[in-house]
């Protein structure tokens, strides 16, 4: 069984229900990352493969938020943090409800990206922290698809 493959799936079906995301020259490139993760588990390393999964589905949430910002007529970004400050901000009328998780999901996700990513020698611990974040990007992808 691939590496954390039904969250990935779960994650992946979200964002093939939005139309604002899955018509968005990016959804193959998203689905691409997201695929990544699900093959990390031929590398026998633990900590590179607990890297490249935060790397591959940060990224896929990354392109998947740009891609909902542009179809829902509110500009990009050129960050995870700043994707989900778009969304925070937006005029009233773009979404169908105001965006009210910014925090939660910036120090759940950007937060855990960006240590692993800016900090030498930190990597996650173990596939608990993976399932974890995999789990907070699931729910951010929820809950902005439940503005559209």
């Amino acid at each position: 069984m691939s590496f954390h493959k039904s969250r990935v799936d779960t994650i992946r079906a979200l964002l093939a229900g939005s139309p604002a995301i899955s018509k968005h020259a990016s959804f193959g490139p998203i689905c691409s990352e997201l695929e990544e993760v699900k093959s990390l588990i031929a590398i026998a390393k633990l900590n590179r493969r607990h890297l490249l999964a935060v790397l591959h589905s940060s990224r896929a949430l990354d392109d998947a938020l740009k891609a909902f910002l542009i179809g829902r007529g509110l500009g990009t970004s050129k960050s995870l943090g700043g994707s989900l400050t778009a969304l925070a901000s937006a005029p009233p009328g773009k979404l169908s409800a105001p965006f009210t998780m910014r925090t939660a999901f910036q120090n759940s996700i950007v937060n855990v990206r960006n240590r692993y990513m800016h900090e030498s020698g930190a990597f996650p611990a173990n596939d608990y922290e993976i399932r974890t974040l995999l789990g907070e990007i699931e729910s951010c992808v929820g809950v902005v698809l439940s503005l559209e």
